[in-house]
């Protein structure tokens, strides 16, 4: 069950696109992700399944991160307007189930990737990701 949980919060954290080329750049595609990949010891094989899988994926999401954004700001407009509950009600709903169904193919996405690591691999990159988030979390608490 940790594992599966661990996975899922991967396909948060990080783009699909890092696990292809580990690229740095954009959100979720910094240093350390590709330093936890190359620590992974990926096959050419898995490389190019993983390229594979960021090339059909690509874009993918980009116009419903775009009609996302279009909806949150309808629904400030109306909150702040004289619009009925019912009308904001029902946009709430709609940003609602589009968030749900982002985070169940965020999550097919992760099961993707996860069939193309081996076991051993998925258990060394859980352990180098919470490695990672712990060091993170330390590097926050010092800035305090």
């Amino acid at each position: 069950m940790k594992a599966i949980l661990s996975m899922i919060l991967l396909g948060t954290l990080i783009a699909p696109t890092a696990f292809a080329e580990g690229r740095k750049g954009g959100k979720g595609e910094g240093k350390g992700f590709s330093k936890i990949l190359k620590q992974l010891d990926l096959s050419d094989e898995q490389k190019v399944k993983l390229k594979e899988l960021r090339k059909a994926k690509k874009g993918a999401g980009k116009s419903d991160h775009a009609e996302l954004k279009k909806l949150r700001e309808e629904m400030k407009s109306k909150f702040a307007s004289s619009a009925s509950e019912s009308e904001v009600r029902a946009l709430h709903s709609k940003i609602k189930t589009m968030r749900h169904a982002k985070g169940d193919e965020r999550f097919s996405r992760v099961m993707e990737i996860r069939n193309i690591l081996t076991v051993e691999q998925r258990k060394k990159f859980q352990s180098l990701q919470e490695e990672r988030r712990g060091k993170k979390g330390k590097k926050k608490r010092d800035h305090k």
